[in-house]
């Protein structure tokens, strides 16, 4: 991930790291030059241990987001094969069962039975409309 998206993840400045600069601003003000390069310091310290922070988190999130292969079962040339969900193309006949992810748009064929839970949430979902 770039270091620009790690940034934008961020929805605005933490409360306390503004309070903290305001403090160093308004000693600044008062002439208290220690006091404010101490509190800009703690400033830049917990900024920097952020980043670094959220950095790796992102790169450990990317490392196994890229490790992760969905696979599915597909119907091509009258023989079935499991592949890479990033590989269906038109015409794939998709094997579903309980469980499973729609690796891409679908649409139904032939069913045997439809999962209760899916039912009642479409029913809920119709009523809302």
């Amino acid at each position: 991930m770039t270091t620009a998206r790690t940034l934008s993840t961020r929805c605005g400045p933490c409360p306390e790291l503004l309070l903290l600069i305001f403090a160093a601003a308004a000693s600044g003000l008062t002439g208290e030059w220690f006091d404010a390069g101490i509190v800009l310091t703690i400033v830049v310290a917990t900024v920097a241990v952020g980043y670094s922070r959220e950095y790796s988190a992102q790169v450990a999130a990317d490392a196994l987001r890229a490790r992760l292969h969905v696979r599915t079962q597909v119907v091509r040339d009258g023989r079935v094969d499991t592949i890479d969900t990033r590989g269906t193309v038109p015409g794939d006949l998709v094997l579903l069962s309980a469980g499973c992810l729609v690796p891409a748009d679908a649409r139904i064929i032939r069913r045997r039975a439809w999962p209760v839970r899916r039912l009642r949430s479409q029913a809920r979902h119709r009523r809302h409309q």
